[in-house]
Parts: structure tokens; C-alpha cells; sequence
């Protein structure tokens, strides 16, 4: 999805006012710098001669070649990060960036750390008196060692309950059908409809 959203950002460009630097990142997390990055990348591929990075530190605003360590790019203006999900959208990028001190599009280190953790969104906008779903979060780790036996849990009014309970509560509170996902992923990764405590 990420490919799909920057090259439209980049067709959408005036190319008489805007040089664009195609930077893509794999999976893996490499950065790959050029027009031919992203042809990589939609085949799920690397390359040493692309590889770059972004150093963070503010003299620099340009990115390097990992292969020559020469710089590869003019100092960069301004940064469209048009990533999903994690190390994109939750702030980190943006920090780097700003760490970097080049601007970028979009909302800040904060605003995305918290829009992306979908528990602290919740509160957050509770706090301010905003309306919001219902929701149970509890902690993956707790889940699973707690065994069936009671386990401490901070959320909705659950405390010190056993699995058991928890889905009774999420029962009563919810009811079926829900969705069940992680809350630090992106907006669709993850997620599961459950029809019922099974």
C-alpha cells in the first residue's frame, strides 16, 4: 500500500517546481534511493548500489550511499513520508527527520506516537471529552502467562482477572460480533472479526 500511495504523491507533483528523490524502504528496513527503488521494491527486492541512508545529523540533509559514502542526493527540502504502519506512521520517521532537521509533511512525533497506539488515541481523546467506541484492551504477555489463573490488567474497569473472566467482561461489555486487534499496528494489520468467545 505504501508503494501504491507514494508513486500517486509523486505523479500529483508539478516536476517543473518539485525534483522528487524516490527513497523506498524494504521490509527489512534498507533504504533504497532512485527510480529504480521502487520497481524493487514492488518485487520484493534489494539492491547494494541503492542502498542509503539518512544521517541524523542536521549538517548533512542529504542522504549517503552505504556502497561509495558519497553523498547521492541534493540536501532535501522538504520529506512526504508516505509509509504505513510501523517505523512510518508512529512517529519514529518523524523523528529522524526532525533529529535530521528537515521538514516534513504531516503531523509530528507526538501526534503520530499517539494517533497510532490505539489504547493512548482512546484515552487521549477521552480526556479532551471526545466521543469514542467501547473498548477492553489488555496486555498480550499477561494473557498468555497468566495461565487461567488471574492476571493484572488496567482496562475498562479489569483488574486481576482470569482469562475467563476477561471474556465474560469483554462479553457483557461489548457484546458480538467485535474486532480484536493489536494497538500499535497499522490501521489494518492484524485485525480479526470474532463472532463469538471462541
Amino acid at each position: 500500500m505504501s508503494l501504491v500511495s507514494a508513486s500517486s504523491v509523486m505523479k500529483s507533483l508539478d516536476p517543473q517546481k518539485y525534483e522528487t528523490v524516490p527513497i523506498g524502504i524494504t521490509l527489512s528496513g534498507q533504504w533504497l534511493c532512485g527510480e529504480e527503488a521502487m520497481e524493487l521494491l514492488k518485487q520484493g527486492k534489494s539492491s547494494p548500489t541503492l542502498a542509503a541512508f539518512l544521517p541524523a545529523d542536521p549538517h548533512f540533509k542529504r542522504l549517503i550511499s552505504l556502497e561509495t559514502r558519497r553523498f547521492i542526493s541534493e540536501k532535501l527540502d522538504v520529506v512526504f513520508p508516505v509509509l504505513h504502519g510501523a517505523f512510518g506512521e508512529d512517529g519514529v520517521m518523524q523523528g529522524l527527520l526532525e533529529l535530521a532537521d528537515i521538514p516534513y509533511v504531516g503531523a509530528g512525533v507526538l501526534g503520530s506516537s499517539v494517533a497510532m497506539d490505539k489504547i493512548v488515541q482512546k484515552q487521549v481523546c477521552r480526556e479532551a471529552g471526545l466521543p469514542i467506541v467501547d473498548y477492553v484492551w489488555f496486555r498480550g504477555i499477561d494473557w498468555r502467562e497468566s495461565g487461567g489463573g488471574k492476571i493484572p490488567v488496567i482496562a475498562h474497569q479489569l483488574a486481576n482477572m482470569s482469562q475467563k473472566e476477561i471474556l465474560e467482561t469483554i462479553r457483557e461489555t461489548l457484546g458480538f460480533p467485535l474486532f480484536v486487534k493489536p494497538p500499535n499496528l497499522g490501521s489494518s494489520v492484524g485485525i480479526t472479526k470474532a463472532h463469538d468467545i471462541e
